[in-house]
């Protein structure tokens, strides 16, 4: 077993066994080393039962426990008196002492001793012993066990005298973050990728921890210019010393708070400084003198102790030494109190201008133990070598001072405080009545506003790596000292993040980053912006907010916008919402999935009651969906007034703004009894769409619905407008495109029946005044018909042209049994047509057991017809395929992946389909000659390719667009031939180059 954080068993007197070397059932042909590892390498976790725990944690991140409820979990009674271990029921037994009740449950203990013991190797370490007396309640105990380096078992063991009938229980055990951590396909920026294929963040690196399981971050190459200090042969670099001595548990005094181990090997045997030093001394352990560090810090990595006593304190001082004589020790950080028996870790991080010295003070209490391991200086903390006779004007070495605080007066009292010729009394500080003449006595009392170094006696009492941290507040992005700017919604986060800041809720935060490699700010693309990282830190909920204060409205309608980027294959939602205190959230806006590697603008109009003066506040909200990918947000702006329409409408959450007319025809709907099944967006039946009913008894024959959007700002180029249609089998009429600019001028039309799929739809628009976009739909008077529209996109540049090819990474899909599908626009049926196309494979062969298919999907179902395994590497090859169908269909191009993840593409360029066209046998100098290959594999219908979509989740359906770009008059909606677009990780996005979208 790995790796072990904290045991913790329910604990007060019944029963517990020591686990021996459990027995798995093994189905899935586990390794032994995979056993009892607190990892579910099977289906069930059949690999981690009668561990000691149940075999399944509930969810990432819970204990492994057992309640001893159905079993004993593979706990075993090895007593060898007849005072033994039994599995029982509150109240079961008929005579001897009984418990009230179980701790699990609450369903129905005097005087023993219980130890707690750990093996691993040759050695048994004590983790815990109590020898009572109790009382009749249950009690907790948590033990911490340190890294485990092989496989341990753990023993609870109870022991009693003749005198002594109580009774001894436990329930509810449960392992903590005991498990090794686990191989990632990729690292988060600012990981560390181990040799195990783990990751660990770089502050973890080199830092006396085993953070990757394989002690990989603590390789003695990558940690070369790292100074660690083990005590296990001498004091190292810290050899003035005062008051510690170097120790190990084995062989030592049996003090009850002696440590059980060294935090270096977590063993007896192990080496460690301890304070030796009578309670009213401290014990001072000082490092060399170290060269001014400035601009770089000069970090400090330290493993203390401090159990046995609430009087316990460890203080780290600095000292600083101009080239006149050493200032006064300045306090870093002050530890005191209670921190059970375990190894604390604690880092400092010094910028200092002058050479220095650092200083590490412990101070006992009554019963207590001060100890100190592992001291480790970075690559930034440079001693000055000794000199036998110092260049004048050098800091020159001699006898170390020290500091007044480390050392009391001789004629005060141990606990009192000196100040010019008086001795203050404990209960006579910070009693709000100046003793000092100077006030000294009530100085470090609270009250502060942060500038002081001493903080105003405001001490860091944390223990683990989260920490308060005084900083100056323009380095941070934090509040700065304008509050008038701190409450300021817009804001380019160059100087800090304005008046936006996250929210606690979840451990998911949004942090303020500078441009960096591939991410990259909006604003000069070299500057801040702010960054949601799934993954860093790993976040157990699933949002994370950044958020404005409450404020009042500068006008009944205001203007919100900004710039998003969202990318990756596992990108999730980012939402914006506004609350007023009292009401329901309002949902302003959101996008979700990813949308290439660049910045997008988008807006959102903020509606006020006019003079109510009520405030309200802005928030953005992250959910993520996965670990790949990262969102981004830059360049925030607040104005009076409301915003242009917006140049992407979905309809998911409102209807953009779009004006219906006076009979409201055209309706924005979701689970609808009629009309389209699912919307283009999310194709789902709860996906929204804009829809109008045209049979007759709703709209006359020849008459018509309109749909006009809000005023668009004038373009400055010429843009393309693209929809997508749906029209019901019934002939519903006719779909109009107008602009109306100085007047309405029709610029697309659509008359054709329709189908069971969405259509695309797009036209070049060219507009130097404001404009507005309205849809007419004219009925033809057919019974239950309708037309439909869903996902408006206004882009820069004119409609796409063929010439990119279509990409997909291997990658995102995940071990084998998964699926991503590129699908074409719907086309007419056909007796004989060809499809061409050149395809590219580029992964290593020994890893890849997929495929490439070309798939026709109709209502009538699927039929493969072309297909080619990965067994060539890095060379297009041409492909192509006769395809027939009897009803209307789609070609769909098909990437499987069987086995494990690939590291690598699959490429499709040069797509054509010449319909009515049989293809010719291609010529030898044709990129090799890849065989068209018919491959007829009927499969189960429509529902097999809804099922593989809900196993990928990553690959969305988008349909190809037409060659060019429809003009003016009619245009059949069912064209014979599609173009070429780019295909990135998750969807299908349009290239770069033409894209400028919301």
């Amino acid at each position: 077993m790995p790796l072990c954080g904290h045991l913790l068993p329910a604990v007060v007197m019944l029963l517990a066994g020591s686990p021996g070397w459990a027995w798995v059932p093994n189905h899935c042909r586990t390794p032994r080393e995979a056993e009892c590892n607190f990892v579910c390498d099977c289906r069930g976790c059949p690999d981690e039962a009668q561990c000691g725990y149940h075999g399944v944690s509930p969810s990432p991140g819970a204990p492994f426990t057992c309640d001893f409820e159905r079993d004993s979990c593979g706990w075993q009674d090895i007593s060898t008196a007849g005072y033994r271990w039994l599995r029982d029921r509150a109240g079961a037994s008929p005579q001897g002492p009984q418990l009230r009740s179980d701790h699990t449950l609450g369903t129905d203990l005097d005087v023993a001793e219980l130890r707690l013991e750990l093996t691993h190797g040759a050695e048994t370490l004590t983790l815990w012993r109590s020898p009572g007396p109790w009382g009749p309640d249950w009690q907790e105990l948590v033990v911490p066990t340190g890294r485990i380096r092989g496989a341990f078992r753990v023993t609870f063991s109870a022991t009693r005298n003749a005198t002594h009938r109580g009774t001894v229980a436990l329930d509810d055990v449960a392992f903590w973050r005991c498990g090794l951590p686990t191989s990632q396909a990729h690292c988060p920026l600012g990981h560390h990728r181990c040799r195990n294929e783990a990751c660990v963040a770089h502050p973890q690196l080199c830092d006396g921890e085993d953070n990757c399981g394989d002690r990989s971050d603590e390789d003695a190459a990558l940690c070369r210019h790292y100074v660690a200090t083990d005590f296990e042969m001498g004091l190292g670099l810290w050899n003035h010393s005062e008051g510690w001595t170097r120790n190990r548990s084995a062989g030592s005094p049996r003090l009850p708070a002696w440590p059980r181990g060294d935090h270096t090997w977590n063993s007896a045997q192990g080496f460690f400084l301890a304070s030796v030093a009578e309670p009213s001394a401290p014990a001072v352990l000082s490092s060399p003198k170290f060269q001014a560090s400035a601009p770089h810090n000069c970090s400090l990595v330290f493993y203390h102790y401090l159990h046995g006593s609430e009087a316990g304190c460890l203080q780290v001082f600095l000292q600083t030494a101009s080239p006149a004589a050493p200032q006064t020790p300045i306090l870093l950080r002050r530890r005191h109190g209670e921190l059970g028996a375990a190894w604390v870790r604690d880092r400092v991080d010094i910028q200092s201008r002058h050479p220095f010295r650092i200083l590490l003070a412990g101070q006992t209490g009554p019963g207590g133990v001060v100890g100190l391991d592992d001291l480790i200086l970075s690559d930034h903390c440079k001693p000055i070598p000794e000199l036998a006779s110092p260049p004048p004007g050098c800091w020159a070495p001699g006898p170390w001072p020290q500091p007044s605080s480390l050392r009391p007066r001789s004629f005060c009292k141990p606990g009192h405080f000196f100040c010019g010729d008086l001795c203050v009394p404990p209960e006579q500080l910070c009693d709000f009545q100046q003793q000092c003449p100077g006030g000294e006595d009530e100085q470090e009392c609270g009250t502060t506003d942060f500038e002081s170094p001493s903080g105003g006696g405001w001490e860091d009492a944390s223990v683990g790596r989260l920490q308060w941290v005084r900083l100056p507040a323009p380095d941070r992005g934090g509040p700065g000292p304008d509050a008038r700017r701190a409450a300021e919604v817009s804001c380019n986060f160059e100087r800090g993040a304005c008046g936006w800041h996250t929210g606690h809720l979840t451990d998911a935060h949004w942090h303020r980053v500078e441009s960096r490699g591939p991410r990259y700010d909006h604003t000069t693309g070299q500057g801040h912006f702010v960054l949601l990282d799934p993954t860093d830190p790993p976040a157990r909920g699933p949002a994370a907010h950044l958020l404005t204060q409450p404020r009042v409205p500068s006008a009944p309608q205001e203007c919100l916008s900004f710039w998003f980027h969202l990318f990756g294959p596992q990108i999730g939602t980012l939402r914006l919402v506004m609350r007023r205190e009292g009401e329901a959230e309002t949902h302003l806006w959101s996008r979700s999935g990813t949308h290439g590697n660049r910045w997008h603008e988008a807006w959102a109009t903020l509606h006020h009651q006019p003079d109510s003066g009520a405030k309200y506040q802005l928030l953005f909200e992250g959910l993520r969906d996965g670990y790949h990918g990262s969102m981004a947000l830059d360049d925030v702006t607040l104005r009076p007034g409301p915003c242009w329409a917006p140049r992407r409408c979905s309809f998911e959450d409102s209807a953009c703004g779009f004006s219906v007319g006076g009979r409201g025809l055209w309706t924005r709907q979701a689970n609808a009894s009629w009309g389209p099944h699912a919307d283009h967006t999310t194709e789902t039946a709860q996906g929204h769409y804009m829809v109008v009913d045209t049979s007759p008894q709703a709209l006359p024959r020849g008459h018509a619905a309109l749909l006009t959007s809000e005023e668009q700002r004038p373009l400055v180029q010429p843009t393309c407008l693209s929809f997508w249609y749906h029209l019901s089998l019934r002939n519903p009429g006719t779909l109009r495109v107008h602009v109306e600019e100085a007047g309405r001028q029709q610029v697309l039309s659509v008359s054709s029946r329709g189908g069971a799929t969405w259509r695309l739809g797009s036209v070049d628009l060219q507009a130097r005044q404001a404009w507005r976009v309205v849809f007419e739909a004219v009925a033809a008077g057919v019974e239950h018909s309708y037309m439909a529209l869903d996902d408006l996109l206004l882009q820069d540049g004119p409609c796409p042209l063929p010439g990119h090819f279509a990409l997909f990474e291997t990658s995102v899909l995940g071990p084998g049994g998964r699926a991503a599908g590129l699908i074409s626009q719907p086309l007419p049926p056909t007796a004989a047509s060809c499809l061409r196309f050149w395809y590219h494979m580029g992964f290593p062969e020994h890893f890849y057991q997929g495929e490439l298919r070309v798939v026709l999907s109709s209502a009538q179902g699927q039929l493969a017809v072309w297909g080619a395994g990965g067994r060539r590497r890095h060379q297009w090859l041409e492909g192509q395929v006769d395809v027939a169908s009897a009803a209307e269909f789609q070609i769909v191009f098909e990437a499987t992946l069987g086995g494990q993840p690939a590291l690598g593409p699959i490429a499709l360029d040069d797509v054509e389909y010449l319909a009515g066209q049989r293809c010719q046998l291609p010529t030898p100098s044709q990129g090799g000659g890849a065989a068209a290959a018919a491959v007829p594999a009927a499969v189960s219908g429509a529902l097999l390719l809804l099922l593989l979509l809900l196993l990928l989740g990553v690959a969305g359906r988008r349909w190809l667009q037409k060659p060019g770009c429809p003009c003016r008059g009619e245009v059949d909606a069912m064209a014979p031939g599609f173009e070429n677009i780019l295909f990135r990780a998750d969807r299908v996005t349009l290239p770069a180059s033409i894209t400028n979208d919301q």
